[in-house]
């Protein structure tokens, strides 16, 4: 468990590095589709090593370390929506990588609880994904709204002025 812990601790610096190296390239739009697929390929790995926790963490025999796992891969889950719904792809990388492995491991327990377990998992995967989704239309609705209200008022203010010049010449 040390492994993992130091794991995703470096893959988290290295989010935080790909940041600010971000914040600091002087021709992002130059540069978009690498910053995208680097973005990307680090969801996908942090989705990957919270599923691998979800697999390989999942003990048989010992409830208490199940049930830690589990809250530890729902929660993360729910918390990823949030940060991610406003980039669907990003979230479409992320999601299945933390919570099929997850729910593989629970229908390879062979328990009536675990596949019950399993099921569930995947019924809150497909809650998160339309969650997600209606999220992401909000959160592109309120971006169009934003640049539309910009819009309006910059033609409000060139009528504006428009009708001052006119004014003044009559």
């Amino acid at each position: 468990m040390a492994l993992w812990v130091g794991f995703v601790l470096m893959h988290s610096l290295a989010g935080i590095k790909s940041t600010d190296d971000f914040f600091e390239c002087p021709d992002v739009e130059k540069q978009f589709k690498f910053w995208k697929n680097r973005s990307l390929q680090m969801v996908f790995v942090s989705g990957l090593s919270f599923g691998f926790a979800g697999f390989y963490f999942m003990i048989p025999g010992n409830t208490e370390v199940q049930m830690l796992v589990i809250a530890l891969i729902i929660g993360v889950s729910f918390g990823s929506m949030s940060l991610y719904a406003c980039w669907l792809p990003a979230f479409w990388a992320f999601l299945p990588t933390v919570l099929l492995p997850t729910m593989v491991k629970l229908a390879m327990i062979y328990n009536i609880s675990f596949g019950v377990a399993a099921f569930w998992v995947g019924i809150i995967l497909l809650i998160l994904w339309y969650f997600s989704t209606r999220l992401n239309e909000i959160y592109s609705l309120s971006l169009f709204r934003n640049f539309e209200k910009e819009y309006l008022v910059e033609e409000l203010v060139q009528q504006r002025q428009a009708a001052e010049l006119a004014k003044e010449a009559a």
